[in-house]
């Protein structure tokens, strides 16, 4: 189809021109071509009516060409749009997971300041769900892991530890997702042996 379209405009170029050159000789020579007939009808008006034809037809191929041409850049500038938006968000949303993991970490530290392990175990577990999320995370997984096991070698041996289930729940299911830890099973067994408090 594409190829069919230039061809025709290649066709209405080269009659367009062959028309021009003949009313550029006209013009320069002064021929009289008055004289000239064609079945009783005189060359001139033969040639104006060719010409307002072709030029009739080349004005029509240009302004099709002109409104395909914006339906095409409307096509493009929505794509780049759509394409933009999309980064825009995936791009916030990273920003807010990465906040979100700065947040818990730090919440975790203060708790171990305050030599409140349990806290800090939570929000070092929070920090590891809001890292699952984000790419290329795996170092920064196996230091948030670090901090709970030592932060659970401190409480391990507290007998009175109570924890809500959905809570308990919630910290198997981000152990589960963790892969190639060596202290994964350690974690999954010290938040099993808890004692939910909607025993």
């Amino acid at each position: 189809m594409e190829m069919e379209k230039k061809t025709w405009e290649k066709l209405f170029v080269i009659i367009a021109f062959i028309l021009s050159i003949v009313a550029i000789l006209n013009s320069f020579f002064n021929i009289n071509i008055k004289t000239i007939s064609i079945e009783g009808s005189d060359v001139v008006g033969w040639s104006v009516g060719i010409l307002q034809v072709s030029i009739t037809i080349v004005v029509s191929w240009q302004i099709y060409h002109v409104v395909v041409f914006e339906g095409k850049v409307d096509e493009k500038i929505k794509s780049v749009s759509e394409n933009l938006e999309e980064h825009i968000n995936q791009e916030i949303e990273k920003q807010t997971l990465t906040t979100n993991v700065k947040i818990c970490q730090t919440l975790g530290f203060v708790f171990t300041q305050s030599n409140d392990s349990f806290n800090a175990i939570i929000w070092y577990m929070e920090a590891i769900d809001y890292l699952l999320k984000l790419p290329n995370n795996e170092v920064s997984i196996n230091i948030e892991i670090s901090y709970v096991r030592k932060e659970v070698e401190k409480v391990q041996n507290e007998q009175d530890i109570m924890i809500d289930s959905r809570l308990q729940n919630k910290c198997l299911k981000v152990l589960y997702q963790i892969e190639n830890n060596v202290d994964v099973k350690y974690l999954l067994d010290f938040f099993k042996s808890l004692k939910t408090n909607d025993c």
